[in-house]
């Protein structure tokens, strides 16, 4: 699923002109400054308006909507107080934010594979050196000669290495918790491969030193290749002894094949390692089109691995059948996926519930101002060509149940039985399956890499980024906007004519354009 809306990202950055020169690859930030005064309230919980210490800006009281009265508060309510404050410091402590790309130095593209970001480029040579590297070899670093252990597979060398893996969410920001901006915020190296240009700003305006794994993409590249690299990435800098995280889209661990690789790796090598829960394209399929997953029983199911290994389908079941839209292709391509297999899924489909039955093509909203895509069809309506040219992507199929629920004994022939178990599913993880000879090759051409021409860096102007950041953490804000888009476009400074022509009539790829081209005129002029 990653991969998936990562073609996304790179078709909308492709219209946006954006150079290797504005990439920054890798930023970092100093420590932030400590507040001197809050007025007794939990640190950067709100934004809006700087404070002169370059703390995370407040967001300013609507003149319409009246402040709360703050009551009296006894002992007990003091102390309740007291611990609330501590525990949200504890885990929602902010850094100083970091606004322009001047303030941020940028390490060369071979130091994220290195896994070694403790020496960034841009505090030893000019500023115009990042810039010559757009297809020089992605790990010049990393060929170099050093001790053939260094980031060698095994046991741990350091007890100080440690990985935990986070989700950004779907809904961009707003489904991203607490404790997963805590960890971004606390490590030494975050990686992440995200989808969309906001979640891009976020992660690199609040982590230390952040790093694009999204470069390691290329042109018909196998992305189980991709997807070795990235682990491996991960890996070396948590080998060096740092406190790594890894950020990737939705929930880490559903249909995320790099994040559990290397929580794999970690853990066998005798690392700490974690994973966090995210919210996934799924909780918000089941709040969206409104169905509880436990009556009568729900299926999950990738498109084509169920086609491949025939996986039963349980049609008196909710059925979710996630990447519909890249069925049968096993390569990246920038432009999108060509979903060869698609009409063979459709047959499969019209074989277990008849041309007649209901399929709902959803799409998650990624973004506040846009509604998700619910769409409901016939399966027979997808023989048109240009009905199934709208499945992209990001869309998920949900299957309502045929009929009701069958009795037990044909549920087991359906598959439910202790025999399912060698239908083909992957067994537990071991070193030969995590270093066979294939992952090996994946990662003997790493150091080789070439960053891919089509590569775009996904960025935002500060004026949009504050407000589509206010959308998606604060509901007054969202409630505003909704009640009167122009009047709310009004009062917001800095805008451009493109970004509040997209607000005022939101769409995802409206959105998505209008911040990657506002971006790109910006950095034109």
């Amino acid at each position: 699923m990653v991969d998936a809306l990562l073609i996304l990202r790179g078709q909308i950055a492709r219209c946006a002109r954006i150079t290797w020169a504005d990439r920054a690859g890798v930023r970092q930030r100093e420590p932030r400054k400590r507040h001197a005064n809050r007025s007794g309230r939990t640190h950067g919980l709100r934004i809006g308006l700087h404070c002169k210490h370059g703390c995370p800006p407040r967001l300013a009281q609507s003149p319409r909507i009246a402040a709360p009265t703050r009551l009296p508060r006894n002992a007990t309510q003091r102390r309740s107080f007291a611990f609330s404050k501590a525990v949200a410091a504890l885990v929602f402590h902010r850094r100083k934010r970091m606004s322009t790309p001047t303030q941020a130095a940028v390490a060369a593209p071979a130091a994220i594979v290195a896994g070694d970001l403790s020496e960034p480029a841009g505090s030893t040579q000019p500023a115009t050196a990042g810039r010559e590297v757009k297809l020089s070899p992605f790990a010049t670093r990393v060929a170099a000669p050093r001790p053939a252990a260094e980031d060698a597979p095994g046991e741990s060398t350091s007890s100080s290495g440690r990985l935990v893996i986070v989700g950004s969410g779907i809904r961009t920001l707003g489904q991203m918790t607490f404790e997963a901006l805590g960890h971004i915020e606390a490590a030494d190296e975050v990686f992440y491969a995200v989808a969309d240009p906001l979640v891009e700003a976020f992660i690199e305006r609040h982590a230390r030193c952040a790093s694009d794994l999204c470069m390691l993409y290329d042109e018909d590249k196998p992305r189980m290749d991709t997807y070795v690299q990235m682990a491996e990435v991960i890996m070396r800098a948590v080998r060096r002894g740092r406190y790594v995280v890894g950020v990737f889209y939705g929930h880490p661990g559903v249909f995320v094949t790099p994040s559990h690789r290397a929580m794999a790796i970690a853990r066998q090598e005798g690392y700490r390692a974690e994973m966090l829960a995210g919210v996934s394209a799924e909780d918000n399929l089941f709040a969206d089109i409104g169905f509880d997953p436990s009556h009568p029983g729900c299926q999950t199911l990738e498109a084509t691995e169920m086609l491949r290994h025939g996986r039963p389908l349980l049609t008196d079941l909710h059925v979710v059948l996630f990447q519909v839209g890249a069925v049968g292709d096993q390569v990246f391509n920038f432009n999108g996926f060509r979903n060869p297999g698609f009409q063979t899924l459709i047959d499969r489909l019209i074989a277990e519930y008849g041309e007649e039955h209901d399929v709902y093509h959803y799409v998650a909203s990624m973004y506040a101002p846009c509604r998700p895509v619910v769409r409901r069809h016939r399966l027979a309506d997808f023989r048109d060509p240009d009905l199934a040219k709208r499945v992209t992507v990001v869309s998920t199929f949900y299957v309502p149940p045929r009929g009701a629920s069958a009795p037990i004994a044909q549920a087991i022939a359906r598959g439910l039985s202790g025999e399912r178990g060698k239908a083909g599913y992957a067994g537990a993880n071991t070193s030969e399956q995590l270093y066979g000879p294939a992952q090996q090759a994946a990662i003997a051409r790493l150091d080789g890499h070439r960053i891919s021409s089509n590569y775009r860096r996904r960025a935002l102007t500060d004026s949009m980024y504050e407000t589509m950041y206010a959308l998606a953490t604060n509901p007054s804000v969202l409630h505003e906007y909704e009640r009167a888009p122009d009047v709310f476009l009004s009062e917001r400074e800095g805008l451009r004519a493109e970004e509040r022509e997209a607000l005022r009539a939101p769409g995802m790829r409206a959105l998505h354009d209008a911040m990657l081209e506002s971006q790109a005129r910006a950095d034109e002029s």
